[in-house]
């Protein structure tokens, strides 16, 4: 059913991602502000946004006629040149710092190490890696709450890079 696909979470970050593009390219509204924040998860879909612009070269290059499943070309053609300015964009260190935020656990640091990676192929190489969520027990009797603060420890995040 129609409605179920465009109710997905992939539909949802397509008009997000959409609407950051749109704010971005224009200088008036941004102008006012000393940074602009894109939170986003570090997920496929998220990387396969940023990868849509060479995608759809192809995609324009091999459709015939004016009019694909997805609509009239002219506005992919429009969409496609505004997303790979806001590629150029994230791209520019000068212009943008991308900072992935993952917990310190090591299957969410392979997941930003992996994200990090992919971005880098894009020339995005201005990157930080904030850990988050953190947890020191405050009664070191408490065994339950000293295990807790082990699995997150900094020896773990140096396992995870280990597993890159």
């Amino acid at each position: 059913m129609l409605s179920e696909r465009l109710s997905g979470a992939c539909t949802v970050e397509v008009a997000a991602f959409d609407e950051f593009a749109l704010l971005l390219s224009d200088l008036e509204a941004t102008a006012a502000y000393d940074h602009v924040i894109f939170d986003t998860a570090p997920t496929g879909n998220t990387l396969r946004l940023l990868e849509l612009p060479a995608a759809w070269t192809g995609f324009l290059e091999a459709t015939p006629g004016d009019v694909s499943c997805l609509g009239p070309l002219s506005g992919l053609k429009a969409q496609r040149e505004r997303y790979e300015a806001i590629v150029r964009a994230l791209a520019n260190p000068s212009a943008t710092a991308i900072i992935l935020v993952a917990r310190p656990d090591r299957v969410a640091l392979i997941e930003a190490a992996r994200t990090s990676t992919e971005l880098g192929t894009q020339g995005m190489t201005n990157q930080q890696l904030v850990i988050n969520g953190l947890f020191r027990a405050t009664d070191q009797k408490d065994r339950l709450a000293v295990a807790v603060e082990r699995r997150g420890a900094v020896g773990s995040v140096g396992n995870a890079r280990r597993a890159k």
